[in-house]
């Protein structure tokens, strides 16, 4: 008898994150498909890679493409032809790709090539900004998918004004947050590295902050007045620790840091005074445990963060981060209100939807 595969695309930390949900989810549940993971390879050093499996007790993938570091259009053409040849030699009745990383579109293109079922989840996120690389690898997933498993009302709105239909959209929540849930316990026990609330974490890794040189300069520039006053702990993504050193900014009062295991780093974040950050994901987090949030970008793709939760955005407006440190110190933030459906059953709503669309 033939197997019947789901496929689930995983190519970058944050992907590991939200493929957790899922795989915790499937381990409670009677499926009638086989889960068969393949990492496409594009996040490979340990740090951001390995060591997720190992914490997230995450099966080994199935299939890794092994397709490494490179420019998008390197990694995706590659992730599509390797990824390709899977398919053909044992087709799966669907693929389910998360999020927005160059993975993510690559596998969606092989789907529907061959007249594959396609699932995204995150689908209908939008910053609203096509100089962001995840953006067009959103607005080209969306545009092929057939089902769109949606973290919130706004992403489903979104997807509304593209035309999408009803019975296609399917409102399961945020599997970054299911898989932080069922984490607590882990992350509670975790050593504290740093005494709590005595640090602010930064985070720095998107295009927008990282190419200009002479903005990145300037950004750390503007970062090393504030940790005279606050510790600032860096766990750097070696991208953009290779750019600082490429460029040889000097940093002497903000403390870099490896980068740092799940739950390592959210022990970190739940101890701090607050976070500055260029990330999507770690405003979620944040939001979440109730730690301030600082966003370095003039727009996001998560509104409902600042909506509901407790981030805002800075933009290149470094002198507000100041004024914003100060209204936290004085207790004048906003709390998380919560969100619908950001709970631990968000990896079983999607599996479950998947059940019923095989049965049909």
């Amino acid at each position: 008898m033939k197997k019947h595969f789901l496929d689930i695309i995983v190519g970058a930390r944050p992907n590991f994150i939200k493929l957790a949900s899922i795989i915790n989810a499937s381990r409670k549940m009677n499926l009638h498909f086989d889960l068969r993971i393949i990492h496409t390879g594009q996040h490979y050093d340990e740090k951001m890679n390995k060591v997720f499996f190992k914490q997230l007790r995450l099966p080994n993938p199935d299939i890794n493409l092994n397709v490494g570091s490179g420019t998008s259009g390197f990694q995706v053409a590659n992730i599509i032809i390797k990824y390709e040849s899977v398919v053909l030699e044992n087709k799966p009745f669907m693929i389910l790709v998360i999020g927005d990383v160059n993975s993510t579109v690559a596998a969606s293109i092989v789907a529907k090539q061959n007249n594959i079922l396609l699932g995204h989840i995150e689908a209908g996120i939008r910053s609203f900004d096509r100089e962001m690389p995840e953006e067009i690898n959103r607005i080209i997933t969306d545009s092929i998918s057939d089902y769109f498993y949606v973290t919130t009302n706004y992403a489903i709105n979104n997807l509304k004004k593209y035309g999408i239909c009803d019975e296609s959209i399917i409102h399961v929540g945020n599997t970054m947050i299911d898989t932080l849930i069922n984490s607590l316990d882990q992350i509670a026990s975790t050593k504290q590295l740093f005494p709590i609330k005595t640090y602010i974490i930064l985070t720095l890794h998107r295009v927008s902050n990282t190419k200009d040189s002479k903005k990145l300069k300037k950004l750390f520039e503007e970062l090393e007045i504030i940790a005279k006053e606050y510790t600032i702990l860096f766990p750097a993504h070696p991208g953009t620790y290779q750019k600082i050193l490429n460029e040889n900014i000097k940093l002497n009062h903000i403390k870099i840091l490896e980068p740092l295991p799940y739950f390592e780093f959210l022990s970190l974040l739940k101890g701090s005074i607050c976070v500055i950050s260029d990330s999507g994901g770690i405003t979620e987090e944040a939001s979440f445990l109730d730690i301030p949030c600082l966003t370095l970008r003039n727009n996001t793709e998560r509104p409902e963060t600042i909506d509901f939760g407790t981030n805002i955005l800075i933009g290149d407006s470094m002198e507000d981060i100041s004024k914003e440190l100060d209204s936290i110190k004085s207790g004048v933030w906003k709390k998380y209100r919560g969100i619908d459906k950001w709970d631990q059953y968000v990896g079983e709503r999607i599996l479950n939807h998947i059940k019923k669309i095989q049965v049909e």
